[in-house]
């Protein structure tokens, strides 16, 4: 959920965390922020964390940063 006006954005990210199918806590934040020269961008998601060797906030992040 998200609430922005022309000063402030906020933004509510879901804090339960899976690793690997197995909910392992509510402590966590699934949420990532991105600052670029022209840009500043907050990301939150839900699902799977972990997966394995896959991290969903890390793919997020290099998805946005390779992008053109």
């Amino acid at each position: 959920m998200d609430a922005i006006c022309r000063d402030y954005a906020v933004q509510v990210s879901d804090r339960r965390l899976s690793i690997d199918g197995v909910m392992r806590g509510d402590e966590s934040n699934k949420a990532a922020l991105l600052f670029a020269t022209d840009a500043r961008m907050i990301v939150g998601f839900t699902g799977i964390a972990k997966a394995g060797s896959f991290t969903t906030a890390h793919w997020i992040l290099d998805t946005l940063k390779n992008c053109d």
